[in-house]
């Protein structure tokens, strides 16, 4: 089942795990989550498209998939 949810709000941040990106999500019954991306997710995400997302210029959804039957990680997508 695809699940879209929309990004509310986007912010780089640098972990013990390196540099990522933390997404506030507006999940189901309009409760906010709160997500930490993968590594390799942190390119999708220059600094102008987050600071146009905190600034709603624009509007994008995190977007759930499935999760891979061989690995079990789950498989995104931002539209």
């Amino acid at each position: 089942m695809v699940r879209k949810y929309p990004i509310i709000k986007a912010e780089q941040m640098t972990t013990k795990f390196g540099s990522t990106v933390l997404l506030n999500l507006k999940g189901e019954q309009y409760k906010i989550v709160k997500v930490f991306l993968p590594k390799r997710y942190s390119i999708v995400f220059p600094d102008e498209d987050i600071e146009s997302i905190n600034l709603l210029k624009i509007s994008l959804h995190l977007i759930y998939k499935r999760t891979c039957a061989q690995s079990k990680s789950y498989i995104l997508a931002i539209e």
